[in-house]
């Protein structure tokens, strides 16, 4: 999916885009975003590169990292409905019905 912003809209100094999941027509349960810019016309990233900063996966920590929780998190991911969206029920997956173990 491409977005066309007119740059016109954008001030200097600080600007926020917020991205909504409205309804997916129960094509997914949800979406991430793997990269974003604002392009001019001609091409010009308008965000340097080194604005972005990716976090190494083996440096997060558990939100809640006590053994009970664990435990709770794990029964979830297993056996836990997942919701087709935001805006309708229960589906019969789970998230390890997509996901291996190891992430």
């Amino acid at each position: 999916m491409k977005l066309a912003v007119p740059t016109s809209l954008f001030v200097d100094g600080p600007n926020t885009v917020t991205f909504k999941f409205i309804e997916d027509h129960d094509r997914s349960s949800g979406f991430r975003v793997l990269a974003f810019n604002v392009i001019t016309g001609s091409g010009e990233r308008l965000i340097a590169k080194g604005n972005f900063v990716q976090t190494d996966p083996a440096l997060w920590t558990a939100p809640r990292p006590g053994a009970s929780d664990i435990d709770e998190g794990e029964r979830l991911w297993r056996e836990a409905a997942l919701r087709k969206s935001p805006t309708t029920g229960a589906s019969n997956a789970k998230c390890a019905d997509c996901h291996s173990v190891t992430g």
